[in-house]
């Protein structure tokens, strides 16, 4: 059944009128568990131009590197989501080049300290690598690894297999090459190295395209159950991340009042997290609302995304229960015979009110701006 039996991830709507939050675990037959990975390790790849830094530089190949047991010892602490440089600064790699502010304190932002690191610590690539363990418990379950933002480009390995993105919505390899854009429509479509073509430039390789995973402001999901172990065995996670090429990829821009960082904020800037479930999954939950005028009735639709892990069609119920902002159940809905394709990935399902009479609300607790009335937030259980 695709009953969700989770309370882990909570997904606030504000709409102006009415709120819910809701709460998408989504597993097809057991409750699964949240791992956000937060402590990785970095260190730049080939070399760079401080010091320190050139010290740990990644000078191996990458068959080598990606192995679990591929030694970072020496690599430098870092924190996600962050960028490259943030995690420098917070380790004080560039505080011998800063000035004082003027409380005798290193402060990056003080002066024209932002300006004197140097970008040729970030031309190549850096590297980032975390371990972690699944409990025993878990055994049997699938597996899902969540990125909410690369940017601009990352190689993502996992126990030394590269992983490639078979979600991907792009399926000719035409389009790897340069064409029209929104600021030159009529641009003719040329070959793959011609410039413009921003990180992924050179790429003209269908397989290795899909190996890119692309996009400051994207989200993708990946099955890793094949390549990881549960229990006492230790489990590893390396990145190869490229920064954006300032213009030409569509990532965090700047102007003159706010000026580019030295390392065009390259890194893995979303959080990373592993999911556990059964077959199917539920995903990117949703809930739109409409409030009668005069605030006596609210209809709402719900929109949750499911993926389907094996190559059969999955059919079970899904249920949600609404819950008043004081935790008491005020609806229940229940579909049943809903059908996941083989292979779906986001497969959305709607849920109205004039299919379901249940989500039509009577005198609902409106969320209000700030000094014009009340916060109250209900929440979905799927």
């Amino acid at each position: 059944m695709i009953v969700n039996m989770l309370k882990n991830s909570i997904i606030k709507f504000l709409n102006f009128v009415l709120v819910i939050a809701t709460i998408c675990g989504c597993s097809s037959k057991k409750e699964s568990f949240p791992m956000l990975l937060t402590e990785w390790k970095m260190a730049p790849a080939i070399s760079a131009v401080t010091p320190s830094l050139n010290k740990i530089a990644v000078t191996a190949g990458d068959d080598a590197v990606k192995e679990p047991n591929f030694p970072t010892t020496n690599w430098l602490k870092a924190v996600v989501p962050s960028t490259v440089l943030g995690n420098l600064v917070d380790n004080g790699v560039y505080d011998y080049l800063f000035e004082p502010d003027n409380d005798g304190k290193i402060n990056v932002y003080f002066n024209d300290n932002l300006s004197k690191i140097p970008p040729a610590d970030f031309e190549n690539q850096w590297w980032y690598s975390a371990d972690f363990t699944i409990p025993a418990s878990e055994t049997g379950k699938r597996f899902t690894l969540t990125f909410k933002g690369i940017s601009y480009a990352g190689e993502i390995y996992v126990n030394g297999t590269k992983i490639s993105n078979k979600y991907i919505n792009i399926t000719d390899e035409d389009y790897l090459k340069n064409g029209p854009t929104l600021l030159y429509p009529d641009a003719e479509i040329t070959d793959f190295h011609e410039d413009g073509a921003g990180s992924l430039k050179g790429v003209t390789d269908f397989e290795a395209y899909k190996t890119q995973f692309t996009g400051s402001m994207r989200t993708y999901d990946i099955d890793i159950t094949d390549l990881i172990k549960t229990g006492k065995g230790k489990n590893n996670i390396k990145v190869k991340v490229t920064k954006p090429v300032y213009y030409f990829d569509l990532t965090y821009h700047w102007v003159d009042w706010n000026p580019m960082p030295a390392d065009a904020m390259m890194g893995i800037t979303g959080e990373v997290f592993l999911h556990s479930s059964g077959n199917a999954r539920l995903s990117n939950p949703a809930v739109a609302s409409k409030v009668d005028i005069d605030h006596k009735n609210a209809r709402l639709s719900f929109f949750v995304d499911a993926n389907n892990f094996t190559s059969s069609e999955v059919n079970g119920t899904i249920k949600a229960i609404i819950r008043a902002p004081d935790g008491q159940s005020v609806a229940t809905v229940i579909k049943e015979n809903v059908k996941i394709p083989a292979n779906a990935y986001n497969h959305e399902i709607v849920l109205r009110p004039s299919e379901f009479p249940q989500l039509s609300l009577v005198n609902p607790q409106l969320w209000w701006p700030y000094l014009s009335g009340g916060q109250p937030l209900y929440t979905v259980d799927y």
